[in-house]
């Protein structure tokens, strides 16, 4: 198992990805890499893409796969 594969899995058990993506999008807005606006679209389309799709799974049934 490759480093990556490890990181991945040891972020699937403790961290959603949608946190990951807001705590990283944060960090650059903190630190001046990116501006409101960016950081503003990086987190409302990427939480709202993958909420739906957790939505769609548990309304209708099927994987992540499937979206």
């Amino acid at each position: 198992m490759s480093t990556m594969d490890k990181l991945k899995e040891l972020l699937h058990k403790s961290l959603s990805r949608k946190f990951v993506v807001w705590a990283i999008s944060t960090g650059l807005l903190v630190c001046g890499n990116i501006d409101q606006t960016t950081w503003l679209a990086v987190s409302g389309i990427y939480i709202g893409i993958l909420g739906a799709a957790d939505f769609k799974r548990k309304i209708v049934g099927g994987t992540n796969e499937d979206i």
